[in-house]
């Protein structure tokens, strides 16, 4: 990145798109635009990679991006994580019992693929609305 130029940083959810997943064509338009002049544009989301691309490349960003709520920076031209921060290896193991018998449907993310304890509706439903294959954890 050239020092001196302005940066916007956006979120996906709740802002960039809505409960439809749709970007307004004239966002898009705005935002070719605002880069054609030299504004630098990044993600900031909850999402995982996958789960961005289609709207990075749809908004035509070049600069890094930020996933996993600031876990994982990545630069996208570059072909490198700038920032990755990841749970220790076998921390899920130690806390299974704690996900398995709680009300809840969690997600884990390592290594750009999302796992799940089970295939629940509410699983399988954010997998589909986001495009994204969701693997069980099997072991």
């Amino acid at each position: 990145m050239t020092a001196g130029r302005d940066l916007l940083v956006c979120d996906l959810d709740g802002t960039l798109v809505d409960k439809s997943l749709v970007l307004d064509p004239a966002l898009v338009d705005a935002f070719h635009r605002a880069t054609e002049r030299g504004l630098l544009i990044a993600l900031a989301t909850g999402r995982m990679p996958a789960g961005a691309e289609r709207y990075r490349d749809e908004l035509r960003i070049g600069a890094p991006s930020i996933y996993y709520n600031g876990a994982l920076v990545r630069d996208h031209e570059g072909g490198c994580d700038l920032l990755a921060l990841s749970l220790p290896r076998g921390l899920l193991r130690r806390t299974y019992e704690i996900f398995a018998n709680a009300p809840v449907h969690p997600l884990f993310y390592r290594d750009d693929k999302l796992f799940c304890l089970e295939q629940t509706f509410p699983v399988r439903d954010y997998g589909d609305t986001q495009g994204l294959t969701v693997e069980p954890i099997l072991d």
